[in-house]
């Protein structure tokens, strides 16, 4: 905790103006909470796996996932695994409710489809990396509707 305040602490006085303070407040928020996310993701990832080698489930391997939120990408290691029959499994994905080649929450995906729907693609395009923190966007994450 004593390092976020000293972060905050530097922030603001380093900072020209209010508005770079908050500016600057927003980019450590969102990181340290997409750090934070991973890390929580990571050892629930733990608990499942210990949970279904208890039910007799195998470890292929641990591999890493970035999911695109709101605040950010967060990074976080899942297991994959083979349950008792031979058929393999990403419990925590399963558990999330996460599918096989999703990269952005469902909240984000909310938002570009609300915001696709009342604009062209470049004007989404050029609000929603400053907007929702998302880093690329590409023609085929909107979802356009016919008016």
């Amino acid at each position: 905790m004593d390092k976020i305040i000293s972060k905050i602490y530097e922030i603001l006085k380093d900072s020209a103006n209010l508005m770079e303070a908050e500016e600057n407040l927003s980019r450590l928020m969102h990181r340290f909470f997409a750090d934070a996310l991973g890390k929580v993701l990571s050892q629930l990832n733990e608990t499942i796996k210990k949970q279904k080698q208890g039910e007799g489930w195998k470890v292929e391997r641990n591999d890493q996932r970035s999911i695109q939120f709101l605040f950010g990408t967060v990074t976080f290691t899942r297991t994959w695994m083979t349950d008792p029959n031979g058929n393999p499994h990403y419990p925590l994905d399963e558990w999330l409710g996460i599918q096989k080649y999703e990269r952005r929450s469902p909240l984000v995906d909310v938002k570009i489809s609300e915001l696709a729907s009342k604009c062209d693609y470049r004007v989404c395009a050029k609000i929603f990396p400053g907007w929702l923190k998302i880093q690329y966007l590409r023609r085929s994450n909107f979802v356009h509707y016919n008016q």
